[in-house]
């Protein structure tokens, strides 16, 4: 019998973290398997994407990579990227909301929506005085009963009302997200503050205490690298390292851009078609694909498990990098950036001053900006010409920062369906996907559509899809040595 043939179809973070991780396998495998990743782009990575443009260094994708799991720290470690790692500027880690024009600072002590420090709360001016006593009041509130899943919305405005989810919540997280919170799923995407009113009712209670009890353990773990750097961390030569390090490190992969996948047919073995005609087989296939893609694909040889992968529904965004001289941006916040800015013509979702928020991102006399369009006016906008988009924003800009100049540089990406959208009820979709999936046992499913979008949640699933490849290909092994043995008897 000759190798094992797995096909990973998918070349973003998720496919190339899950190669990685299969490679390092490969000389400690019972059996000999052989690997090919195939990527429709000329180019591996996905949507982590770092350009290099004169006295900038634009981050045309995720800028960064959340502190609190260990997943892509792992790697780096292991791709001797240690030294690469850096956090946000101490003295950059303001964020501040924009309403109407005006910057207001992120209140101190709120944590994404728990305002755990009630003096902090007294004093912000992003809330009235009868929007913060109804954001204390989780402190009295019981908790919900029931298991039922509610949007992100519903929960905060139960806890702690209208006005923080209005100013404080809908802006941060629909930054985030790329949505209106009253359609994503509280379960799926912010599964610990559902525990915390669980276990102790209030939510601010529970925040408080567990905040007590961190400190008292030394700040261990993951909250020791948040210690380090922050919440977001980074690569100093940009984010796109990651993953040209990671092909590097994976031996004996046969990396293919250009193939498109159009077709899967179920084996044994996989037959996957590409663009042009030609066809290759896997006895593993390895889908790390975004559901809208996946979907269709599968379809074929799986009809409900494409149609339940088709009920992961998707968003679309655009970043828009601008640099300019220093002297033509007079009114910059000292801070890292701002979300929310609706009105005025384009909805800004949120804004990074890059170099401020990340060292060596543009010269000491220039200013790197990016921007998220997102929502009603991101699919305007999909289809018109960069120059429009820019002109958009530069309007906009001239109201919010004073920014009259033309840029110096500019760039314009469209990230269409590229945003998993986990709609209420979106756990008990990966309980029926996995369900569809079952009775092929050869298959896997990885990627942001399934439990986290960001870098570090698909480098975490991507390393448990590696263990489960490997659990197989040593199930394999036995089948063979005991077929094996049957025959010599």
């Amino acid at each position: 019998m000759g190798p094992v043939k797995i096909v990973i179809a998918g070349g973003g973070i998720s496919g190339l973290a899950t190669a990685y991780h299969l490679s390092q396998y490969l000389p400690e495998s019972p059996l000999p398997f052989q690997i090919t990743l195939l990527e429709a782009r000329p180019s591996f990575g996905g949507v982590i994407r770092t350009l290099r443009q004169g006295d900038f260094l634009a981050e045309l994708g995720p800028d960064s990579f959340m502190a609190d799991k260990d997943a892509v720290f792992e790697l780096c470690s292991a791709l001797n990227l240690g030294h690469e790692l850096t956090g946000i500027v101490p003295g950059s880690r303001n964020i501040y909301v924009c309403e109407n024009g005006q910057f207001y600072p992120f209140p101190q002590g709120f944590h994404l929506m728990v305002p755990a420090n009630l003096m902090s709360l007294a004093q912000t001016s992003l809330l009235s005085w009868p929007g913060k006593l109804r954001a204390a009041m989780d402190l009295l509130i019981p908790a919900r009963k029931g298991e039922t899943d509610e949007s992100i919305a519903s929960f905060v405005r139960r806890r702690f009302g209208g006005e923080v989810l209005r100013r404080i919540v809908q802006p941060l997280l629909g930054s985030i997200y790329g949505a209106d919170l009253n359609e994503l799923s509280m379960r799926a995407l912010l599964p610990r503050f559902v525990e915390m009113e669980k276990r102790c009712g209030s939510v601010i209670r529970a925040m408080r205490a567990g905040t007590k009890k961190k400190k008292e353990a030394g700040n261990q773990g993951a909250s020791a690298q948040m210690q380090q750097y922050g919440m977001f961390v980074t690569l100093r030569s940009g984010m796109e390292t990651l993953c040209r390090k990671l092909r590097d490190a994976s031996t004996h992969v046969d990396f293919q851009a250009g193939a498109e996948v159009t077709e899967i047919r179920p084996g044994p073995p996989w037959k996957i078609l590409l663009k042009g005609g030609r066809m290759v087989e896997a006895d593993l296939l390895c889908a790390a694909l975004p559901a809208f893609q996946a979907a269709p694909l599968l379809k074929g040889a799986a009809e409900n498990l494409g149609q339940k992968l088709k009920n992961i529904g998707s968003k679309s965004m655009i970043v828009v990098n601008l640099g300019y001289e220093r002297t033509a941006v007079p009114q910059l916040p000292a801070g890292s950036g701002f979300v929310g800015s609706s009105g005025d013509g384009v909805e800004i979702l949120g804004g990074s001053f890059s170099n401020a928020k990340f060292e060596g991102r543009a010269a000491e006399d220039k200013v790197l900006m990016r921007f998220f369009i997102g929502r009603k006016a991101c699919d305007g906008l999909l289809d018109e010409d960069d120059a429009k988009i820019v002109e958009s924003l530069r309007r906009k800009l001239a109201l919010l920062l004073d920014v009259r100049a033309a840029p110096l540089f500019s760039d314009v990406r469209r990230y269409k369906n590229q945003m998993p959208h986990y709609k209420v009820g979106h756990l008990q979709t990966l309980a029926e996907i996995r369900q569809e999936a079952a009775p092929f046992e050869t298959l896997f499913l990885t990627g942001n559509c399934f439990t986290g979008a960001g870098v570090t949640e698909c480098a975490s699933q991507a390393k448990q899809t590696a263990g489960k490849i490997k659990e197989m290909l040593n199930r394999i092994s036995r089948d063979r040595e005991a077929k094996s043995g049957h025959a010599v008897a």
